[in-house]
């Protein structure tokens, strides 16, 4: 069988109702030279059932393992390719015509690992932190998302493509970690001097199905990780930092803590509050909320 130019690697956990958009997205790629490798990560929704009853215009490989997490999903899907460059989607993800092409280009031109971006979808339903996302991807991308190799570690693993072998040499993804394992890839990759490319045209769409109270509780989450990453990767204390604080403001955070102010503001309770005022406050209350959760002295 001849060695298609990229892997796609997709891994999904419980994702019967999902993973057939980031499939389709991919039928309709202009560009051809490419296999799929769905991981089924332990998932008892049926979803391997599904992909094994269907078919598709490209040739796929499913694996469906005992559940390892995304970092243990993606590995294993990687470890399968065939092709020496493995792109790597998530099961919730859209994209257009083109995406593939953008990355074989990348690849042709030499680049190991190749980071994306990702655009919030438009939702009704959570239209306040669909709006409120928009802001903080605009806070936090200034001067860090820009064309070109990286500044600092980052990369989408949801979104990006990493040269096989290079992605096996340095350790592939941790899977003692269940968050941030990309976070960490891509320190490994700095301290080894292997620049990770960002290109902000490889871009996916992701449907928002967040409540700010939910949010709350992944920034507590992603908290927990990197502090967890901290203890795995000596390096990482060079890039990374958590959330800290003392006297006066530690105080602040300790009273706004209670998850109640993030059910108010799915409530709607405060839309009427200045745009750039309602942000700021947004941002405190939620780190507040992820503070406590995370258990931070």
């Amino acid at each position: 069988m001849e060695v298609p130019k990229l892997s796609v690697v997709i891994p999904t956990y419980q994702g019967v109702k999902r993973v057939g958009s980031v499939l389709e997205c991919l039928s309709a790629q202009v560009f051809r030279d490419f296999e799929a490798v769905v991981v089924v990560d332990g998932s008892t929704d049926g979803t391997y059932e599904l992909l094994s009853g269907m078919s598709w215009s490209f040739p796929m490989n499913i694996i469906n393992q005992v559940n390892k997490g995304r970092a243990g999903a993606r590995n294993s899907g990687a470890l399968a390719a065939r092709s020496p460059m493995v792109v790597f989607l998530d099961d919730d993800v859209l994209f257009d015509d083109k995406q593939l092409g953008r990355f074989s280009a990348l690849a042709d031109a030499g680049h190991a690992i190749v980071g994306g971006t990702v655009y919030p979808v438009e939702s009704a339903e959570h239209a306040e932190f669909l709006t409120y996302s928009r802001y903080l991807d605009k806070k936090w991308s200034k001067g860090v998302l820009e064309r070109g190799p990286m500044k600092t570690p980052f990369l989408i693993a949801a979104n990006s493509m990493v040269k096989r072998s290079v992605f096996v040499d340095l350790g592939m993804f941790d899977e003692r970690l269940r968050d941030a394992e990309d976070l960490d890839f891509a320190i490994r990759a700095f301290e080894k001097n292997i620049a990770i490319y960002f290109e902000p045209d490889i871009i996916v769409g992701h449907h928002l199905k967040t409540s700010f109270l939910d949010y709350g509780k992944r920034l507590a989450e992603y908290d927990k990780a990197r502090r967890a990453l901290l203890t795995m990767n000596a390096s990482a204390g060079k890039y990374i930092s958590v959330m800290k604080s003392r006297g006066a403001k530690s105080f602040l955070y300790d009273l706004f803590a209670s998850s109640f102010w993030l059910k108010m503001i799915d409530m709607g309770l405060f839309r009427l509050v200045p745009l750039a005022l309602r942000y700021r406050l947004y941002d405190f209350l939620l780190t507040a909320n992820a503070r406590k959760l995370s258990a931070v002295s």
